[in-house]
């Protein structure tokens, strides 16, 4: 019994960290090194997935994609690529794009994370 304890706090440990590093704590974000140039680059420019972050992260969530694909038809972009592109990179809906996928692209893109000095 207690190894099966002890096997579960490890588990739950290893969790708390892989979830602290993609989302914001305390009103702090977690600060990301910007991914290798070999990773599956965004189907966007730096600007235009720049625009995509900024302008999410001043929308409600509706837990859909629903303002992501808004602002891609807006602005002539590729909608089904970005969108699944976004998905594979761990964003479900819209505010899991600034939760997960800005917390690792968006320095990348240009955007100024608040750091954990």
């Amino acid at each position: 019994m207690a190894g099966t304890t002890r096997a579960v706090l490890i588990a739950v440990g290893v969790l708390a960290l892989a979830i602290g590093s993609f989302y914001n704590f305390g009103g702090r974000q977690s600060r990301q090194l910007a991914p290798a140039p070999s990773e599956d680059l965004p189907p966007l420019t730096r600007a235009e997935l720049k625009g995509l972050f900024d302008y999410l992260d001043s929308q409600p969530c509706a837990h859909d994609l629903r303002a992501a694909t808004r602002y891609l038809k807006d602005h002539n972009l590729p909608v089904d690529k970005t969108l699944a592109w976004l998905q594979e990179n761990g964003a479900g809906c819209d505010c899991e794009v600034i939760l997960n996928t800005d917390g690792v692209w968006g320095e990348w893109a240009g955007r100024k994370h608040i750091s954990e000095d």
